[in-house]
């Protein structure tokens, strides 16, 4: 706790370009009861284990994470696993030594906690276009033809003069749930008597100064 903040936009604070992008309206209400009833209408039932059960078969996803992760992430995952559950969604942690070798082969998982970090919007639309695993790297299996059509729009554009379509590219993203951003880590620094510069969340040597007193 006290190590992290919403995530609101793809590209990191510290990034090349559009880093006010702010996605945080598009995001889809948490909503335990909507879901639910979504569940109840498309005929899964409630077992008495309190997984629900469709055709004899369980309701059940993988949960696919980094097994080097930090223990922050492996309780984060624990709590997507109690939230499914909640709603009577069978949530399986499955850590992988080579995560990315599971979604690139096109493995069997079903949600991932992926760690990815860009400096720029248009490192996404590598990541989330072209053919699916393993014939290509689209392991999102994205069909979002707004989002491909706003991105490519701002792909004409350059540096801050695209961070309109972007922001709208991005929003397609959250809004459809093709991406659910989570969270983002946070680091505080303390110094005394120094002034220092930090980039990308390393301490600058050449920048130290003996600070005004």
């Amino acid at each position: 706790a006290g190590h992290g903040e919403p995530l609101v936009s793809l590209v990191a604070s510290t990034g090349a370009a559009c880093t006010a992008m702010d996605s945080s309206a598009a995001i889809p209400q948490f909503d335990t009861a909507a879901a639910q009833q979504a569940l109840d209408e498309a005929g899964w039932e409630l077992g008495g284990d309190g997984i629900r059960v469709k055709d004899g078969q369980k309701l059940s996803v993988i949960l696919l994470y980094p097994v080097n992760e930090s223990a922050s992430v492996v309780s984060a995952i624990e709590l997507m696993q109690s939230q499914l559950q909640a709603i009577g969604i069978e949530g399986v942690p499955t850590p992988a030594s080579s995560y990315t070798d599971v979604i690139f082969s096109g493995g069997d998982w079903d949600l991932v906690w992926a760690p990815i970090n860009t400096s720029l919007p248009s490192d996404w639309l590598g990541i989330l276009s072209g053919e699916f695993p393993p014939d290509g790297g689209n392991w999102t299996y994205n069909t979002n033809q707004e989002y491909f059509d706003l991105a490519n729009e701002a792909n004409t554009m350059v540096g801050e003069e695209g961070c309109d379509s972007w922001e709208a590219a991005q929003n397609s993203l959250f809004s459809n749930l093709e991406i659910l951003p989570i969270a983002s880590s946070t680091e505080t620094i303390y110094a005394a008597g120094i002034d220092f510069g930090v980039s990308r969340g390393v301490l600058m040597p050449m920048t130290f100064e003996i600070a005004e007193q």
